[in-house]
């Protein structure tokens, strides 16, 4: 009997249980779907993610898609390959490809697979930040060592997945060595089942992510305090954590007061649902956005949204156009754009023509993701 061919990605710091997990697991289990279909000969595709389970513990166990533990392990490539390389010989699988989510932490425990460990196969490279932008860059001396990681990774890969077309195209000016084995597929958002109505007579403006300089958290709160000098008539909930969260909030706090604020810290799936239905208005300032996940999310619940303009932000204004407010990296602007959403009742959107259109383009997006890793 043959050995059975997989799709392999690594994604060492993704927690199967995390905030994020579920929606993870779900997407890839429809790119499972995809790839596999009817025909038993074609590729299964397989996850190693991080988890508390004993590592190469199998936690999905499903015809055409597997998942399994590789521990607590994130950073340590040589443990993350020995785990990944004794469980695919454990299960006799065959690697057809390696999927690498970054170009980092995935990339280098699938490149001790193909060249130490002598599991050759081809290898893709996803990229899913603006790694060229100069505010990036000059955030921190790891940044621009991750950029310098990510120019290396281009030897090596086979294969290179961006999420925007314009990101891509920034990324193949700088280095041309990219043009011809790139391709540009978004990520597909999940549609929402239900949305709690929003609430017109209170105003609830949204902080989510991490709390850290490439979100420009200060911009936010100055944003905030412009919009608060116009109006009171609204209050904040932040959900998110990060190294700069102690001190966001209590600037927060003290610009607004503490009845005026909710600080949610890190989310659980479930409380994410709880703070879409909170909020009212989601308020973004990261302008090195590649994709901008949150903002999609909003918009398919019906929630108003304000960004600072990005890469991510102007591909979700192309397709969502009139869902979406963009400002420049003006706090005074961005105060303004946030009391004209409070005044415009965007109800009269139509949420279900939304949706419809997102679905229609995620099941794009998985059959032409799925179709390069044939």
């Amino acid at each position: 009997m043959s050995a059975q061919e997989i799709v392999l990605l690594l994604a060492p710091s993704q927690d199967s249980k995390g905030a994020a997990g579920p929606a993870f697991i779900e997407r890839h289990r429809k790119y499972a779907q995809e790839l596999h279909g009817a025909n038993s000969k074609n590729p299964i595709l397989v996850i190693g993610c991080k988890s508390s389970a004993k590592p190469g513990a199998v936690i999905v166990e499903e015809a055409n898609f597997k998942v399994f533990s590789l521990g607590n392990n994130d950073g340590k490539f040589l443990k993350v390959a020995q785990i990944a390389r004794s469980t695919v010989k454990s299960k006799s699988w065959k690697i057809k490809r390696y999927i690498c989510g970054n170009p980092w932490e995935s990339f280098f425990p699938a490149l001790l697979m193909k060249y130490i460990f002598g599991l050759r196969a081809k290898m893709q490279i996803q990229y899913h930040g603006c790694f060229y932008e100069k505010a990036w860059l000059k955030i921190s001396f790891k940044n621009q060592l991750m950029y310098l990681l990510a120019k290396f990774s281009i030897l090596l890969g086979d294969s290179f997945r961006f999420v925007t077309i314009e990101q891509m195209q920034e990324m193949i000016k700088r280095n041309p060595k990219l043009g011809g084995k790139s391709f540009a597929v978004p990520l597909p958002t999940p549609i929402p089942i239900t949305t709690t109505p929003t609430n017109s007579t209170e105003n609830v403006i949204g902080y989510l992510g991490r709390i850290h300089p490439e979100r420009n958290p200060e911009l936010w709160l100055e944003s905030i305090r412009n919009l608060n000098l116009k109006r009171q008539d609204f209050k904040c909930v932040v959900a998110g954590s990060g190294p700069d969260e102690k001190n966001f909030i209590a600037k927060l706090i003290d610009l607004l007061g503490p009845t005026r604020v909710t600080f949610k810290g890190h989310v659980s799936a479930n409380q994410l649902e709880d703070f879409w239905n909170e909020i009212t208005i989601l308020l973004s300032t990261s302008d090195i956005e590649s994709y901008g996940l949150a903002i999609r999310e909003a918009i398919l619940r019906g929630k108003k949204c304000v960004a600072v303009t990005s890469v991510g932000a102007r591909d979700a204004k192309k397709n969502f156009n009139d869902a979406i407010t963009l400002a420049k990296l003006d706090p005074v602007e961005i105060a303004q754009s946030i009391a004209g959403e409070i005044e415009i009742n965007k109800s009269n959107l139509n949420l279900e023509s939304i949706r419809n259109k997102q679905e229609f383009l995620n099941a794009s997006y998985v059959s032409e993701l799925v179709n390069s890793w044939r």
